[in-house]
């Protein structure tokens, strides 16, 4: 029978990523901007290592899903942050791809190598979004139009992907396209 797991690992997992909600805040706190991306990792790191917790093999069992555990506590980490975003933000969780149980006897527990675990989350809250908040599928070059859309910025016509309509409210009209490009970026100048 294979060893299990620390059972702390979930917490462990918090942990690495509670440091990087805090220096987000502490950053965001002297620095306000209007675009804060946070970055974490715990959970796909731990669904390489103990999907079968999540998902067993045929004929076993497991006596903890540690996959459901971290989800359940990277929720409370949303929900921190939930508390300190104003009425009119918009939050935006997005992955970039699922998992699965891998079939193989000498690699990780869950791996992302087939077209099934090519479908990510995306979910999004704040003013412009609309409360029934299921809009079934989108292509991952919709999230950036999506994404410049909650922002008010016009997204470049050359953009590929669009915006995902069916996830605002329904008064809200679009921006035109912008005729791109965008004058490129230099510091200090006006």
């Amino acid at each position: 029978m294979p060893k299990l797991p620390n059972p702390n690992v979930p917490v462990q997992a918090e942990q690495v990523d509670r440091s990087f909600f805090t220096l987000s805040f502490a950053a965001l706190a002297r620095h306000p901007v209007d675009l804060l991306m946070i970055f974490t990792q715990s959970l796909d790191e731990m669904s390489h290592l103990l999907w079968g917790s999540h998902e067993p093999a045929p004929g076993a069992t497991a006596p903890r899903d540690f996959v459901v555990d971290y989800i359940q506590r990277y929720d409370g980490l949303l929900g921190e942050l939930l508390a300190r975003l104003r009425s009119q933000d918009h939050l935006i969780v997005l992955s970039d791809h699922g998992m699965e149980r891998t079939t193989h006897p000498n690699m990780l527990a869950g791996q992302h190598e087939t077209a099934a675990t090519a479908h990510g989350v995306l979910l999004l809250r704040g003013p412009l979004v609309r409360a029934d908040n299921r809009f079934g599928e989108v292509d991952m070059l919709d999230v950036l139009p999506t994404m410049l859309e909650l922002l008010g910025v016009a997204p470049p016509d050359t953009l590929p992907g669009k915006v995902v309509t069916a996830a605002l409210v329904r008064n809200h009209a679009l921006l035109p396209r912008h005729p791109g490009p965008y004058p490129e970026y230099r510091p200090g100048v006006q």
